[in-house]
């Protein structure tokens, strides 16, 4: 396995080390920060961050007192930005600028507004994809109609500035990843995955570089196409055993050890998430292997990078229908005298 990306976890050390989770995110913003210092290319965040920790009336408290004139505004402003732990990331994220942040998705109908149309705006925040048009008979080859998908983003001020923001299964609603998102289509229109954005960048290939043909394939930059007719990806099972080679992992608490030098993090793609048990629930993807959904994502990006994975052929779900098609008509057109013994082996065979 390619030693191209790595895991920042928020473990146990780090909690003993920095304190309970939640954590303010000027902590996770120290963090990106620190990442960039030590040259890491590009960040995955698989982190809630769809809900405000800055209260909602600090911004109005400071524009009072600054038209206060008096000499204590400035000194809120002061305050005002040390509590805007919101401010803090969001100016981490455009500081390094190869940031792509993670949307969860999970099937279900979306949810009504207080007018009665659909809310989509959870999916207008994030940035689609460009799409390729299939071939004329495309549909005789198509993936059964994908259900209707709800989208959990992050707050606008971190998709503002982020290089990206890719879907990615949602770890409350499902504990078995059989794949990872490449793409998801929703309302004609096409958003890149997580680990596909991330794969992007490590290429050095900008996130808007992403095309994707319905029914078809995803492609990254001009060099890498994946065939996914379903636009998912089923990396193969990580290895196992004493002396497999698996993504590192490294506790947050590690990032600030004095003798930590960074070195071997330069250059490389690093996804931070919840490993702690308690704080993440552990799901199974391939081969049945269970691990935290940021080592899931980790390894499908290092597998992505290496192109190393189940491949299903572009045609896949047009040879199933074409051999029930088939074995229908062999059934239809069986001798009568065949319709005994002789039918049965002849229909197993």
């Amino acid at each position: 396995m390619s030693s191209a990306v790595v895991v920042v976890a928020v473990d146990n050390a780090a909690i003993k080390s920095i304190g309970s989770w939640p954590w303010p995110r000027d902590r996770i913003a120290a963090t990106v920060d620190r990442l960039r210092r030590f040259g890491v290319r590009a960040i995955g965040i698989m982190l809630p961050l769809s809900e405000p920790q800055t209260p909602a009336a600090l911004g109005g408290l400071v524009a009072e007192a600054t038209k206060s004139g008096r000499k204590l505004s400035g000194t809120l402003k002061k305050w005002a930005t040390r509590l805007d732990s919101d401010g803090d990331l969001a100016r981490a994220i455009d500081r390094h600028g190869g940031v792509v942040l993670s949307a969860d998705i999970t099937e279900g109908e979306p949810v009504l507004s207080a007018g009665g149309s659909v809310a989509i705006a959870e999916f207008a925040r994030l940035k689609s994809a460009k799409i390729q048009k299939p071939g004329f008979f495309t549909f005789l080859i198509a993936p059964p109609t994908v259900p209707e998908l709800v989208v959990t983003a992050p707050l606008k001020s971190f998709v503002d500035v982020a290089a990206g923001v890719g879907v990615s299964p949602d770890p409350l609603s499902t504990l078995w990843y059989p794949a990872m998102p490449l793409a998801v289509r929703q309302d004609d229109k096409a958003y890149p995955g997580f680990i596909t954005q991330l794969s992007a960048l490590a290429r050095r290939v900008a996130v808007g570089d992403i095309t994707v043909t319905p029914s078809s394939s995803v492609r990254v930059g001009k060099k890498t196409t994946i065939v996914a007719p379903d636009l998912n990806y089923h990396p193969l099972p990580p290895a196992s055993g004493k002396n497999a080679e698996q993504v590192p992992v490294i506790s947050v608490a590690k990032l600030w050890e004095p003798n930590f030098s960074g070195r071997r993090l330069k250059n490389k793609t690093v996804l931070i998430g919840l490993t702690r048990p308690d704080l993440v629930a552990r799901v199974r993807g391939s081969g049945g292997v269970a691990l935290a959904p940021v080592e899931w994502a980790a390894h499908s990006v290092a597998s992505l990078l290496e192109l190393s994975h189940v491949r299903v052929p572009a045609a896949f779900y047009g040879l199933q229908r074409a051999l029930v098609a088939v074995l229908a008509l062999a059934l239809l057109l069986m001798p009568r005298r065949w319709h005994g013994r002789t039918g049965m082996i002849v229909a197993g065979v």
